[in-house]
C-alpha cells in the first residue's frame, strides 16, 4: 500500500502534467514536499517505535497518509500538490522505519535479511499492480480517481494494522524467530539505547551518506522513468507505465534472494554490488534509445537490485547497533534518504527543463549511485555499538 502510493505519483505524472499545466520542475517540487516531511518525521517515528511499539505508530500514520492521498486527488495547481504531498510524507514516514525495526525485533541475526526481503516483496506487489491498474483507471475515470482509490487503501491498512499488528515477540511470550547466541549481545532494555556511541561511529555517518546518494539516484529513476519513455521517447503511455511494473515485479525475487544472500555473504559487500548494478542500469536506460525489449531488460535488472538495497541497509543497522536501536538508527539514516529523494527529484526536474532532455538527469543519477558505492567501500563498521548500562 505505502509503496503503491509513493510510486504512483511517477506513473500518474504525465497525465497530471498535461491537465494541470505544470512544468517538470514544479512536478519535482511536489514530490520533494513528500520527502521533506518524510525526512523530518523519520527519526521521530523511529524513536517512537523503539519506545511505544510499532502497532500504534503505524496505524495512526497510515490514517495521515490516506488523508494526504485524498487531498492529492483534489489539487488544481502545484502549490496545493506540494501541501498534499507534505501530508502524505508525514504519514509515509511510519511505513518503512517502524516496520523494518519491528521485523528486526521478530527475527534473529541469521534470519533477518531473509525476513526483510520477504517484507520488501510487498513493495513489488503493490507497486507492480499499480503500474497495470493506474493507466486503466486514468483512461476510464481520470487521474484524480486513482488518488481516491489509493486513499481508501491507506485507510484500510490503518485498520488492519491496528487490529492485527504486534510490536515484538515478547508481547506474546516468545523469542525472535531464529534466536541464537549472536543475538544476546544485541539485546538492551527499553530506554537504554546508547545514542552517543551510535553517532560517534564514523561508519554510521559514511553509511548514512551512502543512503543519501543512492536515494538521490534511485528516486530520479522512480519519478521520471514513465515521463521519459512517454514524453521523450514517444512510447505509448500504457506501455511506459508497464515498464514500472517490470521494475516492481522483478524486485520481488530480487528482494527475496539478495537480502537472504547477505545473511551469508555479508551486508557491506552485498550493498556495494547492488548499488553498483543500479548505477550501471541508470546510465544504460538513457543510452539505448527506444528499443522496448532492451528497456524492459534494463528495467528488470534495475528492479531486482534496487529492491534489495533497502532491506540490507535495515539489516545492517540491526546487526551492528542492536535490534532494540534499529528503529532509531534507520530513522536517522532515513533523514538522509528523504533529503536525497527530495533534492534528486527537484534537481533532476530542473536539469530536464534547462536541457530539454532527461539524459543528463539520469546521468547525474548514475554518478550519485557510484558515489554511494565508494562510501560503502570506505566504511569500516566492524562491531556493534555497545549498549550503556
Amino acid at each position: 500500500m505505502a509503496y503503491g502510493i509513493r510510486f504512483s505519483y511517477g506513473i500518474l505524472l504525465p497525465a497530471m502534467i498535461r491537465e494541470l499545466g505544470i512544468t517538470t520542475t514544479e512536478a519535482g517540487l511536489i514530490y520533494s514536499g513528500y520527502f521533506l516531511a518524510y525526512a523530518f518525521f523519520a527519526p521521530i517515528v523511529g524513536t517512537l517505535t523503539d519506545r511505544v511499539g510499532g502497532r500504534r505508530v503505524v496505524a495512526l500514520f497510515c490514517v495521515v497518509l490516506g488523508v494526504g492521498a485524498l487531498m492529492m486527488g483534489l489539487i488544481n495547481r502545484w502549490q496545493t500538490g506540494f501541501t498534499s504531498a507534505l501530508i502524505m510524507g508525514v504519514g509515509a514516514s511510519a511505513t518503512w522505519t517502524p516496520i523494518v525495526a519491528l521485523v528486526s525485533k521478530w527475527f534473529g541475526v541469521k534470519r533477518r535479511g531473509r525476513a526483510l526481503g520477504i517484507l520488501t516483496s510487498g513493495y513489488g506487489w503493490g507497486f507492480g499492480v499499480m503500474g497495470i491498474l493506474i493507466p486503466l483507471i486514468v483512461a476510464s475515470y481520470g487521474w484524480r480517481y486513482c488518488w481516491y482509490s489509493l486513499a481508501l487503501m491507506a485507510l484500510s491498512a490503518a485498520l488492519i494494522n491496528a487490529l492485527l499488528l504486534r510490536s515484538k515477540p515478547e508481547e506474546l511470550g516468545l523469542k525472535p524467530y531464529g534466536w541464537t547466541s549472536e543475538d544476546v549481545g544485541g539485546m538492551v532494555s527499553p530506554g537504554r539505547i546508547n545514542y552517543r556511541s551510535i553517532v560517534r561511529e564514523a561508519g554510521f555517518w559514511l553509511i548514512g551518506a551512502s543512503y543519501f546518494a543512492i536515494s538521490f539516484a534511485t528516486y530520479i529513476a522512480m519519478l521520471y522513468t514513465v515521463s521519459y519513455v512517454n514524453l521523450e521517447l514517444d512510447v505509448e503511455y500504457v506501455v511506459a507505465a508497464v515498464l514500472m511494473s517490470v521494475v516492481a515485479f522483478s524486485g520481488i525475487p530480487g528482494g527475496l534472494i539478495i537480502p537472504t544472500l547477505s545473511d551469508y555473504l555479508g551486508r557491506r559487500g552485498t550493498m556495494a554490488v547492488c548499488n553498483a548494478v543500479v548505477a550501471f542500469t541508470l546510465i544504460s536506460f538513457v543510452s539505448v534509445g527506444s528499443n522496448l525489449h532492451v528497456l524492459i531488460g534494463i528495467a528488470a535488472l534495475y528492479g531486482a537490485f534496487y529492491s534489495a538495497i533497502w532491506p540490507i541497509y535495515a539489516a545492517y543497522a540491526a546487526d551492528y547497533f542492536s535490534r532494540e536501536a534499529a528503529g532509531t538508527v534507520v530513522g536517522l539514516w532515513t533523514v538522509n534518504y528523504g533529503i536525497g529523494a527530495m533534492t534528486g527529484s527537484a534537481v533532476a526536474g530542473y536539469v530536464r527543463d534547462v536541457t530539454r532532455t532527461f539524459f543528463w538527469s539520469f546521468t547525474l543519477a548514475s554518478l550519485m549511485a557510484g558515489l554511494s558505492v565508494a562510501l560503502i567501500l570506505v566504511s569500516k563498521l566492524k562491531k556493534r555499538v555497545k549498549d550503556s548500562h
